[in-house]
């Protein structure tokens, strides 16, 4: 593979499984120094032990993203290694469960709120200086189908922290673009990680899986690596799309979530 991210510095919150591991090993392999940030320690010690097959430029930091102390040194910590930062994949995120949608409790509520919408933000805070101060940078978001495209009624809160993820993207395009900061938001259809079993439980439930694969156009569930394709893609510069778009990700399609 081509190396075509040599010496540059990405970031990945949520990068110790599904998507976000998926999108750092094939950062690894392009020549990136990678830091995965996660909340477990151990789940962390696991990615970092596959990414080092490839490279050794990779440092997993544990923190947790709703919390904006842990983020704050979180990016301190990186300043301090790297000076900068070139690529944010801000990908953590929490499923809430499926709830009806009168009976969501405020605790709940409120983890979503802080993981899903907070954490984004946060990760804008503190990895924008960092960008801005080099006069460029890609933030690329983790959204959902849910939420933006369909709406599911017992994962209304879930679906609305995915809008606001949207809405984020599109508002820090505008107000940094003029500053060399582009930022997107990937949007993946029913895809193929724990947190997606640990939400519906179709793992091992061949009814249940022909079900989650009939809500994908493709009619098959999206896998990990697909959605990292395009983040890399997104990060790279080479696509299509608009700054601050949204995209929704399919297992053999991407198409902008809305376009003006």
């Amino acid at each position: 593979m081509e190396k075509q991210f040599q010496n540059k510095v990405a970031v990945i919150t949520g990068g110790t499984s599904g998507i976000g591991l998926a999108t750092a090993i094939q950062l690894v392999k392009s020549g990136a120094k990678v830091v995965v940030v996660g909340r477990s320690p151990e789940r962390g010690a696991k990615a970092l032990e596959i990414m080092n097959e490839y490279t050794e430029l990779t440092k997993f930091i544990p923190a947790d993203m709703g919390d904006e102390k842990s983020v704050r040194q979180l990016f301190e910590e990186i300043a301090a290694d790297y000076g900068h930062v070139d690529m944010l994949f801000n990908n953590a995120g929490i499923e809430g469960g499926l709830v009806a949608p009168l009976e969501w409790s405020q605790a709940d509520v409120d983890a979503l709120l802080e993981i899903n919408v907070k954490g984004v933000y946060l990760g804008y805070k503190y990895s924008l200086p960092m960008m801005l101060s080099i006069g460029k940078g890609v933030v690329v978001n983790t959204a959902s189908f849910v939420g933006t495209v369909v709406p599911v009624p017992d994962a209304v809160m879930y679906g609305a922290t995915k809008a606001a993820v949207v809405s984020m993207t599109k508002t820090f395009a505008v107000g940094f673009a003029d500053q060399g900061i582009q930022s997107f938001a990937v949007c993946p259809w029913v895809t193929d990680t724990s947190m997606v079993d640990r939400l519906t439980g179709f793992s091992g439930d061949e009814a249940k899986v022909s079900f989650a694969k009939m809500l994908n156009p493709s009619g098959t569930l999206v896998r990990p690596e697909y959605v990292a394709n395009v983040v890399l893609a997104l990060f790279s510069g080479n696509h299509g799309y608009q700054n601050g778009e949204g995209i929704l990700v399919d297992s053999n399609t991407h198409t902008p979530l809305q376009r003006a």
